[in-house]
């Protein structure tokens, strides 16, 4: 299986870190959620995760748009869960703005109509080297590999733990970055990709001439 990849990552130094959360106004830990607001994306196992009492010393900010935003907000401010919904961004600014956060989560669900095919936004964050937390949804574990957390789908409780192991320890959230770095380069970066697609196809070539001889 060929990965789909990625654009190359921006540039983000540490300056544009801390400009970004001033933009934002916020400071402390921060959870970050950056996708469609569907059923399919499970957001709302992730609020219900961060309203426990230690995952909510962070505060959640979401990037992107959909059906769930007004119920999703209204279920955060129900729950008391400090949280930021900053819409849709364009997709340079995204994953840019994934570079500001301590933990990326992916709280993807299997729904009736489908389930997680690929995980962009993960690969995104990898990329800049935030942490990330996935669920078991179909193909997140197999993207993530031993570069992120994996915690099974719909089970806020197991989600919450995640997130207090990693928001209270900065070495594991710097061992979690660098394997995340790593994996980003050779499994998901651009030319990596199209080399392993090059050999696919010449496999698939050398085999067609091999039957049709």
């Amino acid at each position: 299986v060929v990965p789909a990849g990625v654009s190359w990552p921006p540039a983000v130094s540490a300056t544009d870190r801390a400009q970004l959360r001033r933009q934002w106004g916020l400071s402390g830990c921060l959870v970050g959620y950056v996708g469609r607001l569907i059923p399919l994306k499970g957001v709302s196992v992730l609020i219900d995760a961060m309203a426990s009492a230690r995952a909510a010393e962070a505060t959640l900010v979401v990037i992107g748009d959909g059906p769930e935003r007004q119920s999703l907000e209204s279920r955060a401010r129900h729950l008391g869960v400090p949280a930021r919904f900053l819409g849709a961004l364009p997709e340079q600014e995204a994953a840019r703005a994934l570079s500001a956060m301590d933990v990326a989560v992916t709280p993807s669900l299997t729904t009736a109509v489908g389930m997680e095919q690929y995980g962009r936004s993960v690969v995104e964050a990898m990329s800049v080297g935030t942490p990330v937390v996935v669920s078991d949804s179909g193909a997140l574990p197999e993207v993530v590999g031993p570069a992120g957390v994996v915690v099974p789908e719909g089970r806020a409780r197991e989600l919450a733990e995640a997130l207090e192991r990693l928001l209270g320890d900065e070495g594991l959230r710097r061992r979690l970055s660098q394997l995340g770095l790593e994996r980003f380069a050779t499994e998901h970066r651009p030319d990596v990709v199209g080399e392993r697609l090059v050999a696919l196809w010449r496999t698939a070539l050398d085999a067609r001439g091999r039957l049709s001889a």
